[in-house]
């Protein structure tokens, strides 16, 4: 890790880190947005994850540091396991709901007519 000296607007100096400027074999992914990956196609961010798990390999094999592809592909990892999460827990609401209407179906028939018990509650009067 390398810092360099920086002047900022109070004219003071500030210590930054340097990206490291290494000359990778193939080139370094783009940072990818949230907001994108919520909208990909499943198949598309299961193309990235390959793409990006060979760029590391490639790297690996040439005794580089990994972790821009790393970081990358812990967010569209974690993108589908989000997606899995929510298709479970989707098909255990549909399952409930079938259930739920399964049972109500084995329910006696409701009477509208409120007429007798309006007659009832006359007669109470």
């Amino acid at each position: 890790m390398r810092l360099s000296r920086v002047k900022n607007r109070n004219k003071s100096a500030v210590y930054v880190q340097e990206k490291p400027s290494y000359d990778y074999p193939i080139p370094v992914p783009l940072q990818a947005n949230v907001d994108e990956l919520g909208i990909a196609l499943e198949e598309d961010l299961f193309v990235s994850l390959r793409s990006l798990e060979g760029g590391r390999q490639k790297v690996i094999d040439v005794h580089m540091d990994p972790r821009p592809w790393e970081e990358e592909l812990a967010y569209v990892k974690r993108e589908l396991q989000m997606r899995k999460i929510r298709r479970e827990a989707h098909s255990k609401y549909l399952d409930m709901t079938d259930d739920y209407s399964e049972s109500e179906t084995n329910l006696p028939f409701a009477d509208l007519d409120n007429s007798a018990f309006l007659k009832l509650v006359g007669e109470w009067n």
